[in-house]
C-alpha cells in the first residue's frame, strides 16, 4: 500500500503559514480554531492566507470542504491580482484533489501554480510544486521522473534551511548585543525560529518522498538511507506527524521484505501517533497496513494452525475497521486497496459470500463496471418489477373476495404463491451469483478465476509457446506537455480501450497497462496454435487504428511502436499484496526489447515469431541490432499478409 502513504507524506510540503496562535494544534482541533478566527480578519491578505491554511488542514479530513475553502482563497486572491496568492490557492486546491485521487485535477492546478512561482522566481513555491507534481509520475510508476522532481526540490529546500539558519544565527547575535530587547524584536526572533522550522519539516518531508520512490523500486537500502535523514530532522523539530508517516514507510518495507514482526510494530507505532494528531488519514492507513500485515502472516507456511486463526481473524478486524473509516472520509484510493485485501482475507477463512462481495465493491470503484447507463437501467427493471408485483397482488385480492367461502382454494392460491415467491428469489440470487461471476472475470481470466473460486488460489503455471507484444508510444513526455492532463487521460483510454476490443477480437489475454505502455499474450491460459499470427494480425490493427487517430485527430494523436517475441512464459497470481494475474520469463524481458529496438509506426518481431508467420505475412529483415542486455538479434518490420 506504498501508493497511499505517498499521498500522506507528499502533503506535508504544501506550505507554510506564519500562523503561531495556532501552533500547539493539530487536526479538526486547528480547524476549528481557524474557523472561529475566519470573521475577526479584516484584512484581504491575511483572509487569504488564513482560507490557505483551513484548505490544507481540511485536506486529511473533508478534501471537498478543503477544495471550497481553497476556492474561497483563489477568488479573493484573483480579485486582488495577488499572484504568490493565487498561487498558492491553486497549490492548495491542487492538494485537496490529490487526496480525493482525482488526479487530472490535481495536475491542472499543479501546474498553474508551478507557472506563477516560476515567474515570480519563488524558490519555496517552485520546490512545494515540484515535489507534488512528482507525486502525479509517481502516481503512474514513473519512478525516475518522479526522481527528477524531487531531486529538483531537495537543493532548494536545503538552500532554504540553510538562509534561515543564517537569518536566525544572525537575528540572535544581534539581540544578544543589545541591552534591552523590546517586543518587535522578539517577535522577529520568534519568527526566524518558526520559518526555519517550518524549512526542516519541509526538507525531512522531501528526503522521506524520495525514500518512498526508492521503496518502490525495492531499493531498500536506499529507501532506509532517506528515511533516517528525514527522521533525524524530525526528531529535531519534534514533527510527529512526519516521523509517523515514516514509521509507516519503514513498516511497509519490512513487510515487502518478510519480516511481518517488524512491519507490525512500525504500523502501531505509526497508528499511535496519527490517533494522538486526530488524523483520520493516517489512522486508516495503518488499520489497513496492519491488517495486510496479519493476512500476510496467516499465509505464512511457518504458522501453526492456531497462529493463523487468529491471525486471520485479526487481519478482518483490522481491514473492517479501516474500510469503515475509509467510508468517513470518501476516500476511494483506500476503499479500493482495502476492499481488494479483506476479499482475499475472507476467501482463506472460507466465507465465499463475503468474499465475492468485497471483490464486487472492489471492482465496482476500480474499474466502474456498472456505469451510469447500467444503472438507469437496473432501477428501471426495478420499477417494472414491483409494477408487474403490484399487478400480481392486485389479481390476487380479486380472487380472494370472489372465492373467500372457498377456504381450500384460498389456501392453495397462498400456496401457489409462496412457491411463485421461492423461485423468484431463487432467481434473484441465481442473477446476483453471475454478477459476481462477470465482475471476476473483468481481472482475470476465466480459467483462473474457476480455479480461484474452487480453490481460493490460483497456482502459477508453465506456458509453451505464447507470443508477447508490448507497445508504447514514441515521445509520450513531449506530448504529454502539450495536453491538459484531462486531454492526456481521454486520449490513453481511448487508446487502450481500442486495444482491448482488437485483443478480445483476436483471444488475445490482456495482462496490464503501465504508464503509456501495454502489454498482452496470445496462447494463454487456453493453448493456441495460431497465438503467432493471432498476435501479429492484432498488431496490425493496432497500427492501422492508430494511423487513422492521426488523421482524425491530427498532431495530438500518439504514434505506436509495437514489438512482438515468442517462447515461453510462467503466468499467475503471486505474491499478497497485488491481485493481479501477471506474467514473467526471459520471452516477457525480449518482447520487451523488440519493442524498445522497434519504430514508430512499426511493428518489430524476433526470429523466432518470424520463423512462426513467415508463410503468412511479408517480412523485411532488418539485420541484427543490439538489444539491451541481449545481445545482437535478427529483427524483421512486419508489413501486411500475403
Amino acid at each position: 500500500m506504498r501508493v497511499i502513504r505517498v499521498v500522506m507524506i507528499c502533503f506535508s510540503a504544501i506550505s507554510f503559514f506564519a500562523l503561531p496562535v495556532f501552533a500547539q494544534k493539530q487536526g479538526q482541533a486547528l480547524i476549528d480554531s481557524l474557523l472561529k478566527e475566519l470573521p475577526k480578519k479584516k484584512g484581504d491578505t491575511d483572509k487569504v492566507k488564513l482560507l490557505e491554511k483551513l484548505s490544507f488542514e481540511y485536506m486529511s479530513v473533508d478534501p471537498d470542504e478543503g477544495i471550497k475553502y481553497g476556492t474561497q482563497a483563489l477568488q479573493l486572491a484573483e480579485q486582488k491580482r495577488w499572484e504568490k496568492e493565487i498561487a498558492g490557492a491553486n497549490n492548495s486546491i491542487g492538494s485537496n484533489y490529490n487526496a480525493k485521487s482525482d488526479y487530472p485535477q490535481a495536475m491542472d492546478y499543479y501546474l498553474k501554480a508551478l507557472t506563477l512561482n516560476e515567474k515570480l522566481n519563488d524558490s519555496a513555491g517552485i520546490a512545494t510544486n515540484s515535489v507534488n507534481i512528482g507525486i502525479i509520475y509517481y502516481r503512474q510508476n514513473d519512478f525516475n521522473k518522479a526522481l527528477d522532481y524531487y531531486f529538483k526540490a531537495l537543493p532548494i529546500n536545503k538552500n532554504l534551511t540553510a538562509k534561515e539558519e543564517l537569518l536566525l544565527k544572525y537575528t540572535s547575535e544581534q539581540n544578544t548585543n543589545k541591552k534591552e530587547q523590546d517586543s518587535t524584536t522578539k517577535n522577529n526572533q520568534k519568527k526566524r525560529a518558526k520559518n526555519l522550522e517550518d524549512g526542516r519539516k519541509q526538507l525531512a518531508a522531501n528526503l522521506a518522498d524520495i525514500g518512498i520512490v526508492y521503496s518502490s523500486m525495492e531499493d531498500y537500502g536506499k529507501a532506509m538511507e532517506y528515511y533516517q535523514k528525514a527522521l533525524v530532522i524530525d526528531d529535531e523539530v519534534n514533527n510527529k506527524d512526519g516521523k509517523g508517516e515514516i514509521y509507516s514507510n519503514i513498516g511497509t518495507d519490512f513487510f515487502a521484505q518478510n519480516n511481518y514482526p517488524e512491519a507490525l510494530k512500525y504500523g502501531f507505532s505509526s497508528m499511535r501517533i496519527y490517533q494522538e494528531l486526530g488524523s483520520k488519514d493516517g489512522v486508516a492507513a495503518e488499520l489497513g497496513e496492519i491488517g495486510s500485515t496479519y493476512l500476510a502472516m496467516a499465509k505464512a507456511d511457518s504458522m501453526a494452525s492456531s497462529e493463523k486463526t487468529a491471525n486471520l481473524n485479526k487481519a478482518i478486524e483490522y481491514l473492517d475497521q479501516g474500510i469503515k473509516t475509509a467510508k468517513e472520509m470518501g476516500n476511494r484510493t483506500y476503499l479500493i486497496e482495502f476492499s481488494r485485501e479483506i476479499s482475499e482475507a475472507y476467501v482463506y477463512a472460507g466465507n465465499c459470500d463475503a468474499a465475492l462481495n468485497s471483490l464486487k465493491v472492489y471492482t465496482i470503484l476500480k474499474d466502474s463496471v456498472f456505469s451510469d447507463k447500467n444503472k438507469t437501467k437496473l432501477a428501471g427493471l426495478e420499477k417494472q418489477r414491483e409494477t408487474e408485483l403490484a399487478t400480481k397482488l392486485a389479481r390476487l385480492e380479486s380472487l380472494r373476495k370472489r372465492n373467500e367461502t372457498l377456504v381450500i382454494f384460498g389456501g392453495f392460491c397462498v400456496l401457489i404463491t409462496i412457491i411463485g415467491i421461492v423461485i423468484w428469489n431463487n432467481r434473484k440470487v441465481t442473477a446476483e451469483k453471475q454478477r459476481s461471476d462477470e465482475l471476476l472475470l473483468n481481472i482475470l481470466p476465466a480459467k483462473v478465476a474457476e480455479e480461484l473460486k474452487a480453490t481460493g488460489k490460483s497456482e502459477a503455471r508453465y506456458f509453451d509457446p505464447v507470443t508477447v507484444i508490448f507497445t508504447d508510444f514514441v515521445d509520450f513526455t513531449i506530448h504529454a506537455e502539450k495536453m491538459s492532463p484531462a486531454e492526456l487521460i481521454a486520449e490513453l483510454h481511448t487508446c487502450f480501450k481500442a486495444f482491448d476490443d482488437i485483443s478480445g477480437k483476436y483471444g488475445i489475454e490482456k495482462i496490464k497497462t503501465a504508464g503509456d505502455a501495454y502489454m498482452a499474450v496470445s496462447g494463454l491460459p487456453v493453448a493456441s496454435g495460431q497465438h503467432a499470427v493471432s498476435m501479429v494480425n492484432a498488431a496490425l490493427e493496432i497500427r492501422d487504428f492508430m494511423l487513422e487517430r492521426k488523421e482524425k485527430i491530427g498532431e495530438k494523436a500518439f504514434e505506436v511502436r509495437l514489438g512482438i517475441h515468442s517462447g515461453s512464459v510462467v503466468a499467475g497470481i503471486v505474491g499478497v499484496k497485488k491481485f493481479a494475474y501477471d506474467i514473467w520469463g526471459d520471452t516477457v524481458n525480449t518482447a520487451a526489447r523488440m519493442e524498445q529496438n522497434s519504430v514508430a509506426g512499426k511493428i518489430n518481431i524476433s526470429q523466432t515469431t518470424y520463423d512462426l508467420v513467415r508463410d503468412v505475412f511479408n517480412c523485411e529483415y532488418r539485420g541484427e541490432i543490439e538489444a539491451k542486455k541481449k545481445g545482437n538479434m535478427k529483427m524483421y518490420f512486419v508489413d501486411d499478409k500475403k
